[in-house]
């Protein structure tokens, strides 16, 4: 499953998830038409990332190295966000 990285250019969903995809960003079309007059184009991204190769060492009691690999375009600080408690 993905969502839409508004730029320049079609939507590539089809159908249902077009137009839904479209009703959701009707409150947003100065947005929509500004991303895409400062060079943005349409792209899409998972919802769902698994890092893959996901491995951790404790170093000590209160440190933890964490390893793991992602896709190109997809952020380190997303997933180290998600296991971290507060």
């Amino acid at each position: 499953m993905t969502a839409p990285l508004w730029g320049a250019g079609d939507l590539t969903s089809q159908e249902d998830a077009q137009t839904y995809e479209l009703k959701k960003l009707l409150n947003y079309q100065a947005i929509q038409a500004g991303l895409a007059k400062n060079g943005l184009k349409q792209e899409r991204r998972p919802l769902l990332l698994i890092p893959e190769e996901l491995s951790s060492t404790w170093l000590n009691d209160t440190s933890v190295k964490i390893d793991f690999y992602l896709p190109s375009g997809c952020y380190a600080t997303s997933v180290l966000r998600e296991l971290i408690r507060e």
